[in-house]
């Protein structure tokens, strides 16, 4: 009798056959990533958003501006987090997964940036004619009078020939104390604060429904 004997190489290519048909296909492991990493950066939006949205009369231009550095900096964090799970799945052959992983990431870099670069750090000079054509005033111009507090010193007669008048005007003859409010494009309103009719304060502020 014969003793058995086995085919080791047969045997090796069974198993390399089985984990061919267990592994996913490329395709599948990129959807599979990507998703996983969409779920998790939605996540983390909503949480951002949970404890940074405010109802209290909105949110001034400040605050807003500093909202967009806090997003770009996640957004950056996220990316480091994403490249070195992807390094790991790099290492396994999976480039595909690797690949889903850092797509979002890389895109929510270049978004935030964009974003931050064209609404934080922008000039744009005063024009009295452009300012006055319309009831909604323009949003960099405005942006630039209260970010470089160009209005502060100004009496009510220069900000009145300066800007025209306001959409509302409060005062308090007691306290000396007044407000003029400007309309501004996208839902903005400048508001210009005053103390015995000198401009101590302006302000741009958002409505509290208004999502970022």
């Amino acid at each position: 009798m014969k003793p058995l004997q086995f085919d080791n190489n047969s045997s090796t290519s069974q198993t390399g056959h089985l984990h061919q048909h267990a592994s996913y296909h490329p395709i599948v492991s990129l959807l599979i990533s990507l998703t996983i990493t969409t779920v998790t950066i939605l996540i983390i939006g909503f949480f951002y958003l949970f404890f940074t949205f405010s109802i209290e009369g909105g949110q001034p231009l400040n605050e807003i501006e500093n909202q967009h550095i806090q997003q770009f900096y996640i957004s950056v964090l996220i990316l480091a987090i994403a490249f070195l799970v992807a390094k790991f799945y790099l290492r396994k052959g999976k480039k595909y997964t690797a690949l889903g992983i850092l797509v979002l990431p890389i895109l929510l870099v270049l978004s935030t940036s964009n974003y931050l670069l064209k609404n934080n750090f922008n000039h744009t000079p005063f024009s009295k004619t452009l300012w006055m054509q319309s009831l909604y005033k323009p949003e960099k111009m405005a942006k630039t009078l209260v970010r470089e507090k160009k209005l502060i010193g100004l009496t009510r007669t220069q900000i009145k020939d300066m800007l025209g008048k306001g959409s509302k005007e409060y005062g308090d003859i007691g306290t000396g104390k007044s407000e003029i409010e400007y309309l501004v494009l996208n839902d903005w309103t400048m508001t210009v604060f005053f103390l015995k009719d000198k401009v101590i304060a302006s302000e741009l502020r958002l409505p509290y429904h208004h999502f970022w």
